[in-house]
């Protein structure tokens, strides 16, 4: 076995020891971990272990993560386990790690036991990136989580069905900064995250909801926030509580079923960027002509019936302006609407003349594109 060489010639220098793994976890689970000198070399040295699982042991369907409990200088762990139905398990030993700082599990394996309970109470786990919840439950309390800034679930593979997830968060969370879910159906009643003071990053992707109103709920009243994405996740329609949200630059909202966008968007004063793609518009919202604060806007890949129904020098207005992206689903632009692109183009050009040409405004129309704006 190379490893252990390798850990005795970096032990002898004194280096700190980063390792990543593309192998059966056997290697890690067994021969290497009944080694007391190893594991103590391990357990003062080792700061970021990366394992990467591509092919199942057939001896070997569950890994005890808790034989890393002895890590104690660890800093960054990351598993990938491509292997459908592997169990990664744990009995809670994972909370003697205090120096984690991030955690990711991503994958078709499964996490067993009370993981959650044991990142909670470590004080400097900054990041928690899963690819699904044990027990399908995320609570906090006022001794949990304190040091946390970003909690993702991410959609790693492709699933029959969203995961189910219970969502409690008690104060303070003071430090969350970015909260991310993919593929989960929500259970809890809704979270106040007008609480969580430093979170300024929400996405929510093909979500769902028990309670209809808990998008709603979870963002009324919320200013801090600066960057919002709701992709596929507005069966109900995009709640009114999005348009209220003064402090954001950037919103997403794909696939969200819109004709139209409401009026009181143009509250949205410190709004830099909008992306209305795959919706089922039919034409430029009225609304964007006095959000003249915009510079990226993507209309992409709305209703088949897309076309410009008036013209669209009002862009010229929009003293930042740096993309416009719009097409219809898989129709081409009639006469009319070439027509407003055309006077489009040459409002632009003449608009931000005094640019370099590598700085104008990007226009981007689906099948079409613009004259080059230079």
């Amino acid at each position: 076995m190379q490893l252990p060489y390798l850990l005795g010639h970096l032990h002898h220098y004194g280096r700190q020891i980063n390792i990543t793994l593309s192998t059966d976890t056997e290697v890690m689970t067994s021969a290497l971990m009944q080694e007391h000198m190893l594991l103590t070399c391990l357990g003062q040295k080792l700061v970021r272990l990366t394992l990467t699982e591509h092919y199942e042991d057939p001896m070997l369907s569950t890994v005890d993560m808790d034989c890393l409990s002895g890590m104690s200088r660890l800093q960054h762990l990351k598993i990938e386990s491509k292997v459908r139905g592997k169990v990664w398990s744990t009995q809670g030993l994972l909370s003697s790690l205090d120096c984690l700082k991030s955690f990711t599990f991503l994958g078709e394996g499964t996490l067993g036991g009370p993981l959650l309970p044991a990142l909670a109470v470590l004080p400097n786990l900054t990041t928690l990136r899963l690819s699904n919840i044990p027990g399908g439950r995320v609570e906090t309390c006022s001794t949990h989580f304190t040091a946390l800034t970003s909690f993702v679930v991410v959609d790693f593979v492709e699933t029959e069905s969203p995961h189910n997830l219970h969502i409690t968060f008690g104060q303070p969370l003071s430090s969350l900064c970015k909260l991310a879910l993919t593929a989960c159906h929500i259970t809890s009643m809704p979270v106040s995250l007008q609480l969580v003071s430093s979170l300024t990053r929400v996405k929510f992707e093909t979500c769902s909801f028990t309670h209809v109103d808990w998008l709603h709920q979870a963002l009324e009243g919320v200013t801090q926030v600066t960057s919002l994405t709701l992709r596929n996740s507005c069966d109900d329609g995009v709640p009114d509580s999005v348009f209220q949200m003064v402090g954001l630059q950037k919103l997403k909202l794909p696939y969200s079923g819109l004709t139209d966008i409401p009026a009181q968007i143009v509250q949205l004063s410190n709004l830099t960027r909008l992306d209305l793609s795959d919706n089922d518009m039919s034409c430029v919202p009225q609304a964007l002509e006095q959000m003249i604060h915009l510079r990226k806007i993507d209309l992409m890949a709305n209703a088949k019936s897309f076309q410009l129904n008036r013209p669209l020098t009002f862009f010229s207005t929009f003293h930042n302006l740096q993309d416009i992206f719009m097409s219809t689903s898989d129709q081409p632009w009639n006469g009319l609407s070439m027509f407003y692109l055309g006077q489009l183009d040459a409002v632009l050009l003449e608009a931000f003349k005094h640019r370099s040409p590598t700085d104008r405004p990007r226009c981007d129309y689906g099948s079409f594109y613009g004259w080059p704006l230079s």
